[in-house]
This record gives C-alpha cells, structure tokens and sequence, in this order.
C-alpha cells in the first residue's frame, strides 16, 4: 500500500534525519509498526520516503506499508514484513495529521 501525504513543516534548524524523525515518531515508529531498520537484522513493515522542501512549499511524505513477507535476500539482512493488525490508508493520514 502506498499512500502519498503533503503539509507544510518548518524544519528550518534541524537535520534532514531530526526532519524526517518527526514523521516516524507520527506515525508510532516502533516494535509494532517500524519503518527503519536499527540494526541490521531488523523487522522492517514499510519504508517512508520524504521530498524536504521549504515553506510554503509542502513536504511531500511517500508512506509504503509491505503487504507481503520478504525474508532477507543479498546484501540485506533485515526483513520485510507486512504489519499485524495491517493499518487502514485512513488511520495512516490520521497519525501523519496529528504532527
């Protein structure tokens, strides 16, 4: 599932990664739901692909949820896993709106 979100933040005095931390932490980066892999053997639901651009242009947030399982192939050693209970497109926009 792809779901494509826009919104104008002020990242101005921050990192592009302090940038990018505030969409994970919006949508509950973590145990159940993660979308960065911390070590290299992590569990990996999605990936997030962010265009940081500054006011008043939008930042444009890709959010990819895997629907399918991928074990870990070549030179990667995380695996890909679709999330338990499978969020809603819906409740995705939700938490991403709250930031």
């Amino acid at each position: 599932m792809r779901i494509m979100y826009s919104r104008v933040i002020d990242c101005s005095g921050m990192t592009p990664a302090e940038c990018s931390d505030l969409f994970l932490v919006a949508i509950e980066h973590g145990p159940f739901l993660s979308f960065r892999a911390d070590t290299p053997s992590s569990v990996v639901h999605g990936a997030i692909t962010i265009a940081h651009n500054n006011p008043p242009t939008p930042h444009e947030v890709w959010v990819d949820v895997y629907e399918n399982d991928q074990s870990p192939i070549g030179g990667r050693r995380s695996t890909l896993k679709r999330p338990v209970p499978m969020p809603t497109e819906q409740a995705i926009l939700a938490l991403l709106a709250r930031r």
